[in-house]
């Protein structure tokens, strides 16, 4: 390598941008056979198309008929520098990793949904995403795949939104907070998130029947979303439920608790 153009990690490049220059022996060896002929040589041009010489160089030598001793490598895509190996002096061989190029124009968020949300979650959903960068601002993506496999350690599977990166903010690494459009079937019954018992193996509500009696009735819950959790079945509507039920079952033991301990021995039941 000779010169070195594109020096610096986090660069800007456009395509056709000159990274560096270098001196190729295989590749002045093949311009010099070429040149020996008077009318050129084709399978010398194939050679050098071979060895992915760049067509502007090929083009320069059939026009100028000179051999060139610093190649330029221009830069393939638009794109910024991530990891940058070459070395101004330094030797590299066929396969040798110089740049790594990557266009941040359109960027990924790839994030984790929970299990039991995942049957809400589809290819193309509107997704808004904000980050502690720009607290004031959201960035509008779409959902483009969801991963097939589950992590058994925390039941989630990842999701992947591309988001348009136009100016450059969103940056590798970045940690955002996604939220997702939910496709539902319309209209359901739901009851405040706080009426809800979920005692791990179902969930339960109380039914408020009057004159200070409740049932307690087991049902199957939806989408939760602002506050409030679908019921798909186990609750009718014009039914009243109890919006504390925690709080009222935790006072009503304690309650029972004091009572008894306020009893004499020879009175308790």
């Amino acid at each position: 390598i000779g010169k070195l153009t594109a020096d610096a990690t986090g660069q800007q490049v456009k395509k056709g941008d000159a990274l560096f220059d270098f001196y190729s022996p295989q590749i002045v060896q093949i311009e010099a056979e070429y040149l020996s002929l008077a009318a050129g040589d084709s399978l010398s041009v194939g050679r050098l198309t071979t060895l992915a010489v760049p067509d502007g160089e090929i083009k320069r030598l059939q026009r100028e008929r000179t051999i060139n001793n610093a190649i330029t490598y221009r830069a393939p895509i638009d794109g910024t520098i991530m990891e940058k190996q070459a070395v101004a002096g330094m030797r590299f061989a066929s396969g040798d990793a110089l740049y790594r190029l990557v266009d941040l124009s359109t960027v990924w968020a790839v994030v984790d949904i929970y299990e039991q949300d995942l049957e809400r979650v589809s290819v193309g959903q509107a997704a808004q995403v904000t980050l502690n960068a720009y607290p004031d601002k959201i960035f509008e993506g779409k959902v483009a795949f969801v991963y097939p496999a589950l992590n058994p350690a925390t039941r989630t599977a990842k999701a992947r939104i591309e988001l348009p990166n136009p100016d450059g903010l969103l940056r590798t690494e970045m940690y955002a907070a996604v939220a997702l459009t939910a496709t539902g079937s319309g209209d359901a019954l739901a009851v405040p998130a706080s009426a809800v018992l979920d005692g791990g193996t179902r969930k339960t509500v109380l039914i408020d029947r009057g004159e200070g009696l409740f049932q307690s009735r087991p049902v199957k819950t939806g989408a939760e979303s602002g506050g409030y959790v679908a019921i798909l079945d186990g609750v009718s509507e014009g039914e009243r439920v109890v919006t504390n039920a925690s709080f009222l079952i935790d006072a009503e033991s304690n309650m029972r608790d004091a009572l008894q301990n306020l009893t004499p021995v020879e009175q308790k039941p």
